[in-house]
């Protein structure tokens, strides 16, 4: 029996491994360029292709292939600018193909022409030129003739983000030039639609300005950064949003007697008590179990404990405390003007009393002094005679205290 071998030579394989490497080269240079182009579906399938080119190279040559860590910025430029151009020479075929009236390319047309990357991986961002008059004319005329309805430009390109940022702080401007020039708008004059928290228009809560917009919350940040109010935004907004109102709506329950009311109160609002949290719930306990927020486990101990701490939200007294700090200040300011008047106050009657008791003890002293002038004109001992000033018995200074002592 005679095995046949296929020869195969070394230099044949040398260009195989070389072709293939430069292969996998390719793939991770255009896999680099189209993250960064944004070209997500195509990334995915330049994965695929990487991994199944390292997968045959590894059986066929029996070892690992050297991918480049470090690429160059040059090539990489080099393939986003060719992708660019197959984007474009695919929308042009595209576009080709649509006027004409046909969804897919005929048998006659040559496969050849068209490019060889899949048309949904590319995206290409392109602001919106104005249309021509003429241009829908013959777009109408075309699609009536044909039968066929052509995609409208605005469905098929998408706006850059960096315009629509452009187009929020042009609309904030204007809403803040207009509150500034009409004044804060109430509430009540803005018709309630089932609008997100974030796109409802509200008011400032800080005084001195009449931003009167939606998205308070980035507009709050501003005056953070400008260091008028505290860094507690999130907890600003909810009082904002839930208003004064210490209860929710009103609850429907069974009715046993007549005396008893069909509803009840509704539940107080309360605080969530995880740190980091800032909102106003009803039913703390099913906010904090269930739900996407926090899912503790009911009956847990933390459970209970964050239970028990549950602040109450008392509206106007929370919107006190996150008050700005100019409104603190002067609040400080006028407190501490009221303490000095009283305090100077207090100083002038203490003052008065001290006069007065200084008053009453000058005059207690002179009197002592008048009555002890008398006495000690009584009981001078100079003006005494031996016998009296020896049988004396109030005596007044040592030296007649030591001569009695002595010569009795």
């Amino acid at each position: 029996m005679v095995i046949q071998t296929r020869y195969v030579s070394t230099e044949n394989t040398e260009e195989k491994k070389e072709e293939m490497e430069q292969g996998i080269d390719d793939c991770v240079y255009e896999l680099e360029a189209a993250q960064r182009l944004g070209m997500h579906h195509f990334a995915h399938v330049l994965r695929l292709n990487l991994a199944l080119l390292r997968q045959v190279y590894k059986t066929t040559f029996q070892q690992h292939p050297t991918v480049p860590h470090e690429l160059i910025p040059r090539i990489v430029a080099q393939s986003m600018h060719d992708l660019c151009e197959d984007n474009f020479a695919s929308l042009e075929k595209i576009s080709k193909l649509a006027r004409e009236g046909e969804d897919n390319p005929s048998p006659e047309i040559n496969k050849e022409e068209l490019p060889h990357r899949p048309m949904t991986a590319f995206r290409v961002y392109m602001s919106d030129p104005e249309p021509n008059q003429e241009d829908e004319e013959e777009s109408s005329a075309e699609s009536s003739s044909t039968g066929l309805r052509t995609p409208s430009p605005k469905a098929s390109r998408r706006r850059p983000s960096h315009t629509k940022k452009k187009r929020r702080v042009e609309s904030e401007e204007e809403s803040s030039a207009e509150s500034a020039s009409t004044g804060p708008r109430t509430p009540s004059s803005v018709a309630t639609t089932s609008k997100r928290l974030h796109h409802r228009k509200k008011n400032c809560p800080v005084e001195k300005c009449s931003f009167f917009g939606n998205n308070l919350k980035r507009h709050l940040n501003i005056h953070v950064r400008k260091g008028d109010i505290s860094e507690e935004v999130d907890a600003m907004v909810a009082i904002v949003t839930t208003g004064k109102c210490q209860r929710g709506r009103p609850e429907k329950r069974k009715v046993k007697n007549a005396s008893q009311k069909p509803t009840k109160k509704g539940r107080f609002k309360k605080w969530c008590p995880m740190a980091g949290c800032s909102k106003v719930v009803l039913n703390v306990g099913h906010h904090l179990s269930e739900g996407n927020c926090h899912r503790l486990k009911k009956g847990s101990v933390e459970y209970k404990l964050m239970l028990k701490d549950a602040r109450p939200y008392t509206g106007d007294d929370d919107e006190e405390e996150l008050a700005p700090k100019e409104m603190v200040q002067e609040e400080m300011s006028d407190a501490g003007e009221v303490e000095e008047a009283q305090d100077e106050a207090k100083i002038e009657d203490e003052d008065e009393e001290d006069e007065n008791e200084e008053e009453e003890e000058d005059e207690e002293e002179e009197e002592e002094e008048d009555s002890d002038s008398d006495s000690d004109s009584e009981c001078d001992p100079d003006k005494m005679n031996n016998l009296e000033f020896f049988t004396f018995n109030g005596t007044k200074t040592n030296r007649q205290r030591w001569l009695v002592g002595f010569y009795t």
